[in-house]
This record gives structure tokens, sequence and C-alpha cells, in this order.
């Protein structure tokens, strides 16, 4: 596996585990300033959202799996599946998604772009 495909394999498990332990200093390196992230609800989330996790969120776990690493030179495309047990205010998220995420390299790899589709369940 080439060098640049490994520490992007790492920096998405490394997302994960931060993001499941609310972990903003981990997110503010990770996500450029610049950052757009689109909701499986359509909504736009910027750098600043995506790093002060709402009181109201709860990740009990997040599986990713299916998970493809398209690189082009400075610019790489991760797409793949993530199946959560979550819940915002009450309301169950729980599901899989399909995801994709656009790392851009500066100094280090920083996630300048992210969207998530949630999978119907009759797929």
């Amino acid at each position: 596996m080439e060098e640049t495909e490994k520490v992007i394999r790492q920096l998405e498990k490394d997302l994960i585990a931060a993001i499941l332990r609310r972990d903003e200093d981990f997110l503010k390196q990770i996500l450029a300033d610049e950052l757009t992230f689109i909701t499986p609800h359509g909504d736009f989330f910027d750098k600043e959202r995506m790093t002060h996790f709402d009181e109201k969120l709860v990740n009990e776990s997040i599986v990713t799996d299916d998970i493809k690493v398209r690189i082009f030179e400075k610019m790489v495309v991760v797409t793949g599946r993530a199946t959560l047990k979550s819940r915002y205010d009450n309301q169950d998220l729980s599901g899989q998604y399909r995801f994709t995420r656009v790392y851009f390299k500066r100094d280090a790899w920083q996630i300048i772009a992210y969207q998530a589709t949630r999978i119907a369940e009759d797929s």
C-alpha cells in the first residue's frame, strides 16, 4: 500500500476516534479552515460548527467500511460507508450512511470537503 494511502487510512481511524471521544482539538487540526460539510439533511456546516460538539448529540458507535482511497497528488478523495449508533435530542440517527471526504495537503493533510448521505433502509 502506498505511503499516502496508509497515512489517510490512519487519519480516517483517528477522525472516528476523535468524534467518539469529542476531541475538539484534534478536529481543529484535521479540518481545514475553509471546510464545507453537507449533512444528510442538506444543511451546511463549517469548521466552527464541526469543532463544537452539541450536548444533545450522542454518538455511541461509528463503524466504517467499504473505504476507498483515491490519490491525486495533493488531494485525496475518500469514500465509504459508516454505520452509526447515534441520537440527537432523543431522536434516533442510527443507520448506515455513505460519505465522501476530500483531503488536501498543505503542511499536513486536512479535510476540505465532507458530505454524508443516509442509505435508505429498503436498499
